[in-house]
């Protein structure tokens, strides 16, 4: 058998080449920006850290003793900003200093990120793209990767954002948007200088990693309605009234209304719907006052459970949304009507942990 050492010779050559190519690109490139954010239990000692805790948007973090809140920046119980500022840096006061490290977390409405002609009302994996493409410029965007945190919808994004000043510089930084409600996202941020990415970078992983949703339903109240064989939370300052195939539950500000001409008993009704034709979810619901709930998700929640909106449905009015859920030859509808409207970010939320507390029981 012949061999033909001459190929094999250029074969060798050229694999040294591009593998060197390959190692010098490599070691060339700052692999740091990309790396992705993980949840886990951190082995460093956090027991000094201290602890922000947002009540109004129901989470809390730990970050360290050193970092500061950063100067200037409006200091409220929604968000917080802090910076990392060692000695060695030249940074100033104020809140246009490049820090060497910064972290930012706060609710941010969902319409103020996007232009007004804009739909929010999206699948939130659909959002977040539209935010990348609103907020950064192209070619900034190093990697994106889809989360989930205590059940929430969430997103990571890298990226280098060139910051405008006495001198224009670029800075890496970590974003995660969380979804918060329907109309809510909760903005975690953090950037540093390059030359301080280790240490602020797994600051940040670690801050990141205390991150939780607080369950703020526990002290909330039952109702357990044992003719229908279901249970569900609703906050414990709420009322109910009614009977078991038709009640309300009434929030607060509902109660301060003085002339209730206008109002429903309620702001959330619960209703029992014969369905003794036991007809398929879609062709009940296509039926129930003229298919006022044209959009709809589903849900498994002890049965299948269908979440419908009134946003651009057919007829323009409240009720804001409904969830119905079948059970053999009837279905539970929940309304939510949304009058008082004063807190309707609160008011959602609250709608939200109900439809989560919601059990059938023996």
């Amino acid at each position: 058998m012949n061999i033909n050492w001459k190929y094999i010779l250029i074969v060798l050559i050229l694999a040294i080449i591009v593998g060197g190519g390959i190692f010098y690109w490599s070691n060339q490139q700052d692999v740091s920006f990309t790396e992705s954010i993980s949840i886990k239990t951190q082995k460093e000692d956090i027991s000094d850290w201290k602890i922000y805790h947002n009540e109004k948007y129901e989470f809390e973090l730990k970050y360290p003793q050193d970092w500061k809140h950063e100067p200037d920046f409006p200091l409220t119980g929604e968000r917080l900003s802090i910076v990392y500022k060692p000695e060695e840096s030249q940074c100033g006061q104020g809140v246009g200093c490049f820090y060497p490290g910064r972290f930012f977390v706060g609710p941010i409405l969902k319409s103020d990120l996007l232009p007004k002609q804009k739909d929010v009302n999206i699948p939130f994996i659909q959002y977040t793209q539209e935010c990348i493409k609103e907020l950064w410029e192209p070619g900034a965007i190093l990697s994106t990767r889809n989360l989930t945190i205590n059940g929430h919808p969430a997103i990571e994004i890298s990226a280098i954002t060139k910051k405008e000043g006495p001198a224009s510089v670029f800075v890496p930084d970590m974003t995660i948007l969380i979804e918060y409600s329907p109309t809510t996202v909760i903005w975690i941020e953090a950037r540093y200088f390059p030359e301080y990415k280790d240490y602020v970078l797994s600051t940040y992983k670690t801050i990141f990693s205390t991150f939780k949703f607080i369950d703020n339903t526990s002290d909330w109240k039952t109702y357990r309605n044992e003719e229908y064989g279901f249970e569900f939370k609703y906050p414990a300052n709420w009322k109910y009234s009614g009977s078991p195939e038709h009640f309300f539950l009434i929030s607060p500000d509902l109660m301060k209304i003085e002339d209730l001409a206008h109002v429903p008993p309620g702001d959330i009704s619960i209703s029992i719907l014969w369905n003794p034709s036991r007809l398929e979810i879609t062709e009940f619901t296509k039926n129930y006052r003229g298919g006022w709930y044209l959009n709809y998700n589903s849900m498994n929640i002890s049965n299948v459970m269908q979440r419908f909106s009134d946003i651009d449905a057919s007829v323009k009015h409240i009720p804001l949304e409904a969830l119905f859920i079948f059970k053999d030859n009837f279905v539970i509808l929940f309304t939510l009507h949304g009058y008082t409207m004063e807190d309707n970010e609160f008011l959602l939320k609250a709608w939200n942990n109900i439809g989560l507390t919601f059990q059938f029981i023996e």
